[in-house]
């Protein structure tokens, strides 16, 4: 058996398992390098014994890796369920997220967005253009004549009645 080159006779002791893994800065343990070579009397599976104690280090190094792997990559029953668990909460969470109503937003500032200023345009035009109870075209405005849960802006053109300011302050009984 040969250590870089070196005859180092039938076995390797454990201090040149220490130089060699720390040399190469290996991932495995150098006493468990050792115990598991001595284990098999320092040959391979086939019963050949070993050439050098790097190609042996090397060969534990790639086992002790591939164990480390497996042990990360297993899970318990339990930590699966956990997971499980999370992942249905996650999606729980998404729905009850997705039927939430849109956070509230004053009647005033609806009046001042956009989609609301072309709903009125558009009413507007569909229902003509002057005040549907005493025919005035002066400061025409939208009345919703029933108010629901809902943006301003999603009324049909049936919720809703052109008007001018007086007749409008008359339909929410405030003094003209």
């Amino acid at each position: 058996m040969t250590f870089f080159g070196d005859e180092i006779g039938e076995r390797a002791t454990l201090t040149q398992v220490e130089v060699y893994v720390a040399e190469k800065g290996l991932f495995c343990e150098p006493q468990d390098a050792f115990d598991y070579w001595e284990k098999r009397n320092w040959k391979t599976k086939q019963g050949r014994t070993v050439k050098s104690l790097e190609a042996a280090i090397n060969v534990y190094n790639g086992l002790a890796i591939q164990k480390e792997k497996k042990k990360q990559g297993r899970k318990t029953k339990r930590q699966k369920q956990k997971e499980k668990k999370i992942v249905q909460q996650k999606a729980i969470n998404i729905e009850r997220k997705n039927k939430q109503p849109k956070p509230y937003q004053k009647y005033e500032s609806q009046l001042k967005d956009e989609k609301w200023r072309a709903f009125r345009w558009f009413v507007m035009k569909v229902r003509g253009e002057k005040c549907e109870t005493c025919g005035s075209t002066e400061n025409l405005q939208v009345h919703h004549l029933k108010y629901k849960k809902v943006k301003a802006w999603e009324y049909t053109c049936n919720d809703v009645i052109v008007v001018c300011r007086d007749c409008h302050k008359r339909l929410h009984g405030i003094n003209v």
